[in-house]
């Protein structure tokens, strides 16, 4: 399938999460104005597990524009669960242990480390400061899971699955931030 793109109708998917099993997109969507899925790696990787408390420690900002957010992971639902017994987070989080919705929207992976790191000086020094912010967190790597190379990706949905912004990264820090993404509601 090619890339999503905004204006286009996301194609609807069965999913399973941290907490619901059997989901319908086409149902999700409707129980708010829009809908976010973002999209990382796994949960055991620290600088996805940053995000995601960047995301929870502002959900009611998400809340106030009434947009939910689902994350996208390449984990089991075993281990997010387990990750997030001790930091309950207000969202869930989509396990996709199959790589399915990756493969279906064309999120790339890299075949190296090296290719996923930014090439500009912006973008390195954006990423040094993120990981810097991730130690200070103390988030730590965890298992591994899914395909270390992966990607993230954004998207923006409507009530009716309209895309209204869709956002693939071109290295691992190409993705909005949460005040980034809060300015785009």
């Amino acid at each position: 399938m090619p890339k999503i793109t905004s204006g286009q109708v996301m194609p609807d998917f069965h999913f399973s999460t941290n907490l619901h099993s059997d989901n319908l997109l086409s149902d999700v969507v409707k129980k708010a104005d829009n809908t976010i899925l973002w999209v990382l790696r796994y949960i055991g990787c620290p600088t996805c597990r940053y995000d995601v408390h960047c995301i929870a420690k502002n959900y009611t900002r998400f809340q106030e524009k009434n947009t939910q957010v689902y994350v996208v992971m390449q984990s089991s639902r075993e281990s997010v669960q387990s990750a997030l017994r001790q930091t309950p987070i207000p969202f869930e989080i989509i396990c996709d242990e199959t790589q399915s919705i990756y493969q279906s929207f064309s999120i790339e992976a890299t075949q190296t480390k090296e290719e996923r790191l930014p090439k500009t000086e912006e973008g390195k020094r954006l990423l040094e400061e993120k990981r810097t912010r991730v130690k200070k967190e103390g988030f730590v790597h965890g298992s591994y899971e899914g395909n270390e190379q992966q990607l993230p990706a954004w998207f923006i949905i409507n009530k009716n699955r309209c895309v209204l912004y869709a956002h693939y990264a071109k290295d691992m820090i190409d993705m909005p931030d949460v005040n980034q993404a809060l300015a785009l509601l």
